[in-house]
């Protein structure tokens, strides 16, 4: 991955886990991150966005995100709000990414990668209820660092 690939993805995961919330003008909808489970397992363990869980909808694009108290953090990003399966892999506009806000450099991603093989997978989105602002769904897939050659 060359250097502007590696400062678009900081830039992205740093854009993702900011301090404050903003209000989209383009799609109103902002999903509660008061109510709602988020969690994974993740190398065997469990995880949960405990700290931080949120899903925002903004210009057509769905982010659901979730930090644990630890500061390990987990975003999907999915372009649309659509129920159904979302691919996540080289050729796909959705992606997820793990990282530790502590040290940002040790990025895990779903696509961008130069072996595509080793990440990708799904998110099934199955419900999408604007009324109670919550989303749900199920998503499996495999997260890569080219840097250090290790998945997630």
């Amino acid at each position: 991955m060359n250097s502007c690939s590696i400062l678009f993805w900081l830039g992205v995961a740093l854009s993702l886990f900011s301090c404050t919330k903003e209000l989209s003008q383009e799609a109103p909808v902002q999903i509660s991150s008061s109510s709602g489970d988020f969690y994974a397992t993740i190398d065997g363990q469990y995880w949960q966005g405990d700290s931080i869980r949120q899903a925002v909808v903004a210009g057509g694009t769905l982010t659901i995100t979730g930090v644990g108290k630890t500061g390990d953090a987990l975003a999907i990003v999915l372009p649309g709000l659509q129920t159904g399966v979302y691919e996540l892999n080289g050729q796909s506009a959705g992606y997820a990414l793990f990282t530790n806000l502590g040290d940002t450099t040790n990025l895990y991603l779903s696509n961008g990668i130069a072996d595509s093989s080793k990440a990708g997978g799904t998110v099934n989105l199955t419900s999408v209820d604007t009324v109670h602002k919550t989303v749900s769904g199920t998503f499996q897939f495999n997260l890569y660092q080219e840097s250090n050659a290790t998945s997630k």
